[in-house]
């Protein structure tokens, strides 16, 4: 059986190879290799100031994307400098502990932008919430992202603010609030080797 599998999906794949293949040393040809790009090109017309526009947007995008971290990088640099001076060595093991506001900014940045929003857990046993009863056997959805935005973390909870990590009177109380690397048995296996 596996054969059989194995030989349908390479032809499978020879015949998607045929019917799409892209020439990338030539600019394409409208609207066939890339048919949405391809109709909106013949829409706006056949001439280079579509793709300078999309080049400019594009590179607009990233520089932009950086404005807001502007204000954060130069203290997180000068911390780490702090610690290694001016020697041009890399930053060991032992280091890590000197490196406070570089841990707090990794854990604002998983706060804020949660890489993995929602988790699903299989419930083992009943769990009594307030006001109702979650069923062993279900599964149960954890909105990640609205943990993460919970008025626990203050009223700046949906800002970048590193300094919150620093000062433990500004965390919540309880430390499944921070459920950057997920929760329980099945959390990320990488959050010992993080930071």
């Amino acid at each position: 059986m596996l054969p059989l599998i194995l030989f349908f999906v390479i032809l499978l794949a020879y015949w998607w190879w045929k019917q799409y293949r892209l020439n990338l040393t030539e600019p394409p040809s409208f609207p066939g290799a890339w048919p949405i790009i391809g109709h909106i090109h013949l829409i706006l017309g056949d001439d280079l100031y579509l793709w300078r526009t999309v080049n400019e947007m594009v590179d607009t995008s990233f520089m932009m994307g950086g404005v807001g971290s502007a204000f954060i990088g130069p203290r997180t640099v000068y911390g780490v400098l702090d610690v290694i001076g001016d020697s041009d060595r890399d930053i060991e093991k032992q280091d890590l502990s000197q490196l406070v506001y570089l841990e707090a900014v990794l854990k604002e940045s998983m706060r804020v932008y949660t890489i993995v929003p929602i988790i699903a857990r299989k419930l083992d046993k009943n769990v009594k919430l307030k006001r109702c009863t979650l069923k062993a056997g279900r599964t149960c959805f954890m909105f990640l992202f609205g943990i993460h935005r919970h008025p626990v973390w203050g009223p700046d909870a949906d800002q970048f603010k590193p300094e919150r990590w620093l000062d433990p009177s500004t965390l919540p109380d309880t430390p499944n609030a921070f459920t950057g690397f997920g929760v329980g048995r099945r959390m990320c296996i990488g959050k010992r080797n993080s930071y």
